[in-house]
């Protein structure tokens, strides 16, 4: 699994690029995107509504803040694209929250 470190309550730029399953930029034009959080029991924490940077190329960018860094753990990121009655999903990218 690729994995992400953030320290406890900070705030930070993260910065995607979706990949799809043949290592090729996934394409987020025409899709709502929302990025979510789980915590290791799988329930869901927050989501954000990311910069679409680059459609074409998959390039996201949001600020993770203290509703997940708040408390230290491991949480699972996950995007959501949204079309027309279906929802694409890339992940998970795991997050770890470590003390300050």
């Amino acid at each position: 699994f690729p994995s992400h470190d953030s320290l406890q309550n900070s705030v930070q730029e993260i910065n995607l690029n979706l990949i799809d399953g043949n290592g090729a930029p996934a394409s987020t034009a025409g899709y709502g995107v929302a990025v979510n959080f789980f915590d290791e029991a799988g329930t869901a924490v927050t989501s954000y509504t990311p910069n679409v940077e680059y459609a074409d190329g998959g390039i996201l960018t949001f600020d993770i803040d203290t509703a997940v860094t708040a408390t230290t753990g491991r949480y699972n990121l996950i995007v959501n694209l949204t079309g027309a009655g279906f929802v694409v999903k890339y992940g998970p990218l795991t997050t770890l929250v470590r003390p300050l």
